[in-house]
């Protein structure tokens, strides 16, 4: 539990349960509040909402995956050699990783998240402000902050040391 205003290293998943001290805002729910309304936001809020449920798909755990693999040296991405997740033995592999708080992979996807780790690098390499927060800066670093009463969170890819660039 978040006891205090401040930048921790949490994992994504203690993060996303949102460990303040009451429900808290994210840019998430702001973006739900925004473009959507307070129902979507509500609904989406793993606090707020007693019937939250995780949405899986192939589409986010492969977006998920280059993210963990480019800002987290891979935590949790798990590569398993099936054709795809129709047969009872793909689904079974495909749960206990999740369950283990894995993120599970078709193996045929690692050519494709590796070329575009490959662009994202090259990308960052040829920026000077990006490669300097990569070059002196910490990846997914948890922030916290109160505004008035209300607990609010950020989990910026990358936070250089200075503070000066997020």
């Amino acid at each position: 539990m978040i006891e205090k205003p401040g930048i921790c290293e949490l994992d994504a998943a203690s993060y996303h349960a949102d460990p303040c001290q009451s429900a808290s805002l994210s840019a998430g729910l702001a973006n739900d509040l925004d473009k959507r309304s307070p129902l979507h936001a509500w609904t989406n809020s793993r606090r707020l909402n007693p019937n939250y449920e995780e949405q899986e798909s192939a589409t986010f755990d492969l977006g998920s995956a280059c993210h963990a693999m480019l800002l987290e040296a891979g935590a949790g991405v798990m590569f398993l050699e099936f054709d795809d997740w129709r047969t009872k033995d793909a689904k079974a592999a495909r749960d206990h990783a999740r369950e283990q708080g894995r993120m599970p992979i078709l193996a045929k996807h690692e050519p494709k998240l590796r070329a575009i780790l490959a662009k994202a690098r090259d990308a960052i390499g040829a920026n000077a402000f990006l490669r300097a927060a990569f070059e002196d800066g910490k990846n997914e670093q948890s922030i916290f902050w109160t505004q008035g009463p209300t607990w609010c969170r950020a989990r910026p890819d990358v936070l250089a040391n200075s503070r000066k660039l997020i």
